[in-house]
């Protein structure tokens, strides 16, 4: 069964990238892209009309333009993928979930620094809205160019130029041994299977949220940071067998990797140290990743981060 990628994007160069990405990852996973670009009703609502223009006709004049657009982007890019053109008019954040719902999509991926409507995704109420939202993963890429912190080559006219968007090889995925690490783990599973890519799973004793678990029963008169690590260690192994039989293998047969301090700075760090081409992350979890989607936590990662950041919500529960 198919796959459908999300691409919102402005039109701008800097939203290529997540065009890119999703173009080279479609065929791997089976996946057809859906390009979605919204025309923000809140940019006419200044804009003083004549009394005998009329709106409705602005409006669609707006919208076709937009389709037209998307669909030369789309012929120029596609490269075999099965890649259709929507627009819609509204907010950004609203109808981006709105057409994430109607095409059962998989998988939103988005540039974080394009233009107009998403000019602010990284930041704000559009972030939140999104990524609390969405319910499906939402990964997201910077437009700078690099994954990681590579010179770029000069073109011909001394400008700079971009290099090109590559799939990711290492997969970093953070877990605070939560219910929400396990759909970032399959997620995360699922990806790498399908793209050869190497696993490490990471846990951070965050001292601010965790640490008074792994303290109960603590001894005296021993190194305390080797004491806590080697009680996340232990939980760490404990969660992954415990859930062995919902986790893919290539998860079971990752590396594992444990730091003590802030969860997010943390795993930054360590993305980098890998060279990590893609950051996996829940997005309920609790400790050290709890406040993941809110406030600076959320805005300093993505916006911060060395390669790509997927945030795969956790399902909620059925009403009774």
């Amino acid at each position: 069964m198919s796959s459908t990628i999300l691409v919102p994007t402005d039109l701008s160069p800097s939203s290529l990238p997540a065009l890119e990405l999703a173009i080279l990852l479609a065929p791997l996973i089976d996946a057809q892209v859906t390009l979605l670009y919204v025309v923000d009703n809140r940019q006419l609502m200044p804009i003083p009309l004549p009394v005998d223009v009329d709106p409705d006709h602005i409006r669609h004049e707006m919208l076709k333009q937009a389709y037209e657009a998307l669909q030369t982007l789309a012929d120029e890019r596609r490269q075999g993928v099965v890649l259709t053109c929507h627009v819609r008019l509204g907010r950004p954040e609203d109808e981006i979930l709105a057409e994430a719902e109607q095409i059962s999509a998989d998988m939103i991926l988005m540039t974080t620094h394009g233009r107009s409507g998403l000019a602010h995704l990284v930041m704000g109420s559009v972030a939140e809205r999104l990524l609390r939202g969405a319910r499906c993963p939402v990964l997201t890429l910077r437009s700078g160019g690099p994954l990681h912190k590579v010179k770029r080559a000069p073109e011909q006219n001394g400008a700079l130029a971009r290099p090109p968007v590559e799939l990711p090889r290492r997969i970093l995925v953070g877990v605070d041994l939560s219910s929400a690490s396990l759909p970032a783990l399959q997620h995360a599973g699922w990806l790498a299977t399908h793209l050869g890519a190497e696993v490490t799973v990471q846990h951070v004793v965050d001292i601010t949220y965790s640490t008074l678990p792994y303290l109960m029963g603590a001894g005296t008169g021993v190194d305390l940071h080797e004491q806590l690590i080697v009680r996340a260690g232990d939980a760490l192994s404990e969660f992954l067998q415990q859930n062995a039989s919902v986790l893919p293998q290539v998860i079971l047969n990752a590396a594992t990797t444990l730091r003590m301090g802030d969860a997010a700075r943390e795993l930054e760090l360590t993305a980098e140290e890998l060279a990590a081409g893609l950051v996996v992350i829940g997005s309920h979890g609790r400790r050290g990743f709890r406040r993941w989607l809110m406030g600076s936590v959320a805005e300093q990662v993505v916006r911060v981060s060395p390669c790509p950041v997927c945030v795969v919500p956790t399902p909620l529960p059925l009403e009774s």
